[in-house]
């Protein structure tokens, strides 16, 4: 009975040992939870603005120079004529005969005969109608003015002298003295204050020469 009693007392004792061991044991850390891997930053790749091309602007195309006309071929073996007082010249066959005459800056003629052809220059104050100032000068010369005729103009146009840049006008006039009908061609350009004007007429038909010796005026 005492050996049970003292067996029981020391199964209390070894359950009350182990009850007080399992309480002083230090408790169990707990389980570390599992490092959680912060989601990797979105890098957003930085936008590059697309490349401006600049297309300089084109200049424009400059006109091409204008070379000066070339003189046009004359038909016959030429003088020139040159006034320095008025700064013009222009060309006349080799073969006429050139008279000073007043009123004219040049006058030269083909041969004696009175029925030859002639050409001139004169010099007018500035004309903004240089064919209607061709037909009043010849209409107040001393020959149409003793025959009481007047001269028509049959045409006229605008151009440019020998020089290919010289503004001028170009006049084709007529006239009948007596029985002759007389073919007249006049050019004229304004230079400075004054006209200066070239006349030139046939008796014949054929007035391709009087129109070359025209055209030849050139200024200085």
């Amino acid at each position: 009975m005492i050996k049970n009693k003292a067996l029981v007392i020391v199964t209390i004792l070894v359950l009350v040992l182990s009850v007080v061991a399992m309480s002083c044991a230090p408790a169990a850390a707990p389980a570390a939870k599992p490092a959680t891997t912060a989601p990797a930053a979105t890098t957003t790749p930085a936008t590059t603005p697309p490349a401006t091309t600049s297309t300089p602007p084109t200049p424009p195309t400059p006109p091409a120079a204008t070379a000066p006309a070339a003189p046009a071929k004359l038909s016959f073996e030429a003088n020139t004529f040159t006034s320095d007082k008025y700064g013009f010249s222009l060309q006349y066959p080799k073969a006429w005969t050139v008279t000073p005459t007043a009123p004219y800056e040049f006058y030269a003629k083909s041969g004696a005969e009175t029925t030859d052809d002639v050409a001139c220059a004169v010099v007018l104050p500035k004309s903004t109608d240089i064919a209607a100032a061709a037909k009043d000068y010849l209409d107040n010369t001393e020959t149409f003015k003793k025959y009481s005729v007047k001269c028509d103009i049959v045409s006229q146009k605008q151009g440019t002298l020998a020089d290919g840049k010289t503004p001028c006008t170009q006049a084709v006039l007529h006239v009948t003295v007596i029985i002759y009908s007389i073919n007249i061609y006049a050019v004229g350009a304004n230079k400075g204050d004054n006209l200066v004007l070239t006349i030139a007429y046939t008796f014949g038909t054929k007035t391709d020469k009087i129109q070359e010796i025209c055209n030849s005026l050139t200024f200085k």
